[in-house]
């Protein structure tokens, strides 16, 4: 028993290592220096913040068209800290990309149903398939919230 946990808890450290690495190499340039976000982005970043909610929406959606891996770092502040993170994680969803998944999945946490877990959840439905792979690593979970979530949301 004690080897099955310990190489699972293995498992899922590397796979979180991964996407974590997945989300910061689109911001690197070829010289390792990180890509700053294209102005509309860094704008649609501080619309998020801001406390106008059809505003914020419109910057999620914008920001979900656009993709900028470049900005799941930001988008990761705001998702955690701001009051009402929906837009934010939608944003993230829309982006998809393995760092910008494991941001949703880590909310996954919270095993009371918090605005942010639920943000996440909503997110996570919202992106259908794209979010299935992201599903299995946190069924491999350390924390058994995120692994009972992650199962109820794969159906």
């Amino acid at each position: 028993m004690f080897c099955v946990r310990s190489t699972l808890a293995r498992s899922f450290r590397i796979a979180c290592a991964f996407l974590l690495l997945c989300s910061l190499a689109p911001t690197l340039t070829a010289f390792g220096q990180v890509k700053t976000p294209a102005p509309e982005v860094i704008e649609l970043l501080a619309t998020l913040q801001g406390d106008d909610l059809l505003a914020r929406e419109r910057a999620a959606l914008r920001l979900a068209e656009l993709k900028p891996a470049e900005a799941v770092p930001d988008l990761r502040q705001v998702f955690l800290t701001v009051e009402g993170p929906r837009p934010a994680a939608m944003a993230l969803a829309g982006i998809g990309t393995p760092g910008a998944m494991a941001v949703l999945i880590s909310a996954l946490a919270d095993e009371q149903l918090s605005e942010r877990r639920n943000a996440a959840q909503i997110a996570l439905l919202s992106s259908g398939e794209a979010s299935v792979p992201s599903l299995l690593v946190g069924l491999q979970a350390i924390k058994p919230s995120t692994r009972q979530h992650s199962a109820e949301l794969l159906g």
